[in-house]
């Protein structure tokens, strides 16, 4: 949730914006980890106010503003998390203890590696807190906001002074920062602001409001075709990390980055229920790159496929999948190597579609042409430390497990796509 370090790039962007806006007041809405914050403080412009509304950027922007508040335990997590209470003075050592806990969540609930986790963080807690507390003072030495207003981004900008500066990257889609801090939400008890949920239907209105100050920098992981004229950047530090489009009304200096193999999505994304038609559509690797930067979880690695295809519905994005040739020793005839679903979805098994567009007879057919033989079998592994995956069980059969992996096999050409969409809107469409 924290990141000491500043990418380069959005820096280059806002030191050459800042040029401009010595003096001036700074208004950033959606501090979220206070990066816009740490870099404005390094070139001169004037006082900062800061605004969000999560558990964790609360505790940093109170900090920052010199307004202490206390965080405590809810009353029915005292006594599972009393080991954590000594360690929630207001300030850095809240900051801290959020930073960890939320870091611990990651393990999930409810199983044995989760309990593991839990308990190895409880053993050696003062320790990890100790170092937690210095690399955040560290991250912030310096850093200070003229005031935190926790509350709708909105209503933060409504009473700002208009002759500023706005800066903001606001949330692309609703209720996603409300699911990263879920686990907080249930253990600490805090003053948490009252404000209304932004989504993507927000953003044209919310940026009209941004754009009415004297000088403005929006930021998107999202690309906005309206706002070309404005586009001054295009941040993207590898090919596995989400590019992020930045707008301003007047920057000096266009920044440009080193050139990777990298194209672009040319389909929206299908964020609400799945519909026919569903189509297979073959992509190249730089394309693929692109869809594989927005959705697959960048720490997951992977290399180039040989044969990439994404998956539509009704014309929408919807997932993207990629093969190659046979690796080690499992007996097929095709390797998948990656398969994924847009996020966010309202179809929790929307992996098993895109699963079941990849067995189909229309991509086995194009499989085929290519390789000038039979493709009767593929193949591919699910690495995890559990005895199968729920998201290839049903599909494949287990061929052999290792440590961290379970190799999985299954026929190719089991359907058509339209017999597969029918399968999968029967038996997995849930909500």
């Amino acid at each position: 949730m924290f990141i000491g370090s500043i990418n380069r790039y959005m820096r280059a962007v806002l030191e050459s914006a800042a040029k401009a806006w010595r003096d001036l007041p700074v208004y950033v809405a959606c501090s979220g980890n206070f990066t816009v914050e740490r870099i404005l403080a390094k070139c001169g412009t004037g006082p900062t106010q800061s605004n969000d509304v999560s558990v964790y950027s609360c505790a940093m922007g109170w900090h920052l503003a010199g307004q202490p508040v206390r965080y405590t335990l809810k009353p029915d997590m005292a006594a599972e998390y009393e080991w954590l209470a000594e360690s929630l003075e207001p300030g850095l050592p809240t900051i801290a203890t959020l930073l960890l806990v939320g870091q611990m969540f990651t393990a999930g609930r409810g199983t044995a590696y989760a309990k593991r986790m839990t308990d190895a963080y409880r053993r050696k807690w003062p320790e990890l807190h100790a170092a937690t507390v210095a690399r955040v003072t560290k991250a912030l030495q310096g850093l200070t906001v003229a005031d935190y207003f926790a509350g709708d981004c909105r209503q933060f900008l409504a009473q700002a002074d208009k002759g500023g500066v706005c800066i903001t990257f606001p949330p692309t889609y609703r209720g996603g920062y409300e699911r990263i801090y879920k686990r907080l939400e249930e253990v600490f008890a805090w003053p948490r602001p009252e404000y209304e949920l932004f989504g993507p239907d927000d953003f044209e209105l919310f940026c009209q409001s941004v754009r009415s100050f004297r000088h403005w920098m929006i930021s998107s992981d999202v690309e906005h075709p309206e706002m070309a004229a404005s586009h001054v950047a295009t941040v993207q530090t590898g090919l596995r990390s989400k590019p992020v489009f930045i707008y301003s009304d007047d920057a000096p200096v266009r920044v440009a980055l080193a050139r990777q193999n990298i194209g672009r999505n040319p389909w929206p994304s299908r964020t609400d229920e799945v519909v026919e038609p569903v189509q297979v559509v073959r992509i190249d690797t730089r394309t693929m790159n692109a869809i594989r930067s927005l959705y697959l979880n960048p720490g997951i690695i992977v290399t180039d496929a040989a044969r990439n295809f994404a998956v539509l519905s009704a014309g929408k994005l919807i997932g993207a999948f990629g093969l190659s040739l046979p690796r080690g020793p499992l007996p097929c005839d095709i390797y998948l190597l990656s398969d994924f679903g847009v996020r966010p979805s309202p179809h929790r098994r929307l992996s098993k579609l895109i699963l079941a567009c990849v067995v189909s007879k229309e991509v086995q057919t194009d499989l085929e042409q290519w390789l000038c033989s039979r493709v009767k079998t593929l193949g591919t592994t699910a690495f995890t430390d559990k005895p199968v995956s729920m998201k290839y069980r049903g599909l494949f059969e287990v061929h052999n497990r290792a440590e961290g992996r379970v190799n999985y096999t299954g026929p190719m050409g089991r359907w058509s796509l339209k017999e597969g969409y029918r399968w999968w809107k029967e038996k997995h469409s849930g909500k």
